[in-house]
Parts: C-alpha cells; structure tokens; sequence
C-alpha cells in the first residue's frame, strides 16, 4: 500500500517527537484548491511540531505574532490567532502565503522547505489557534 512518509526532526527545547507520529499515510490530493488533509487529531499534532520548528520563533508559540525573532521585524509577523479567525482568511489563502511567503514582509516561502502535505497540516494546526468569537 502507497503512502507518504514524513520523519520531522527534533527541535531543541521542543517536546520528544511520538514514534507513531513518523509515518502518516494520507494522500495528498492533486488538487491545491482544497485542504486534502482531514484536520484530524493526528494531523493537528503533525502541524503543531512543524509549526514549532519553522514557524514559532516569528509567529510565537501560540501565533500571536510575538516569537524571540518578532521584535527585530518590521512589519512584525501576523497575530495568526486574529487572521485565523473563520471565514477571513481560505485554506487555499494560507497554503499559498505558506509556499510562496508574503511580499515586502520577512514571511518566507517554505516550498522548498516542507511538503506539500506538511503545508497543509500546518494548516490544520493554525486554525486551532483562531480567536473564537
């Protein structure tokens, strides 16, 4: 049986990494219109420990924008917990700001640095931060 597999490295002073979280078999769909990642409980996890490693140090560690790095930034990183809110912003939105990064703003483009599939778990993982009004 095919599958995808990911082995995300450890990240100093981040939490041990599960062994059951090394493999992860969800196909990624052709489609880069639609998340094809379910926001399951295993997919969120995945994304947070790639958020922690790639994406904290900007975005902090609950993506108020406010990470070691933030201050030094200008214009400083997104408060993703307010752009994340629902219906603001679409999966497809934040896939392409996650691949391709933001203009004029200190936000990367991480194509060449994580999967596809690893894109859009970070995703999932994101939309747990949002604000709930």
């Amino acid at each position: 049986i095919g599958g995808v597999f990911i082995v995300i490295g450890g990240v100093a002073g981040a939490a041990p990494i599960s062994n059951w979280l090394t493999q992860f078999s969800a196909p990624v769909a052709a489609r880069p219109n639609a998340n094809p990642i379910a926001a399951t409980a295993d997919s969120i996890e995945i994304g947070s420990l790639i958020y922690q490693q790639h994406c904290a140090t900007c975005h902090g560690p609950t993506g108020a924008g406010n990470g070691p790095q933030a201050a030094a930034l200008n214009p400083r990183p997104a408060d993703l917990r307010v752009h994340l809110a629902p219906g603001l912003h679409t999966d497809e939105q934040l896939y392409s700001w996650l691949t391709t990064g933001i203009s004029n703003t200190a936000m990367p483009a991480f194509a060449g640095t994580l999967s596809e599939e690893q894109r859009w778990h970070v995703i999932n993982y994101i939309r747990t931060l949002a604000i709930r009004q």
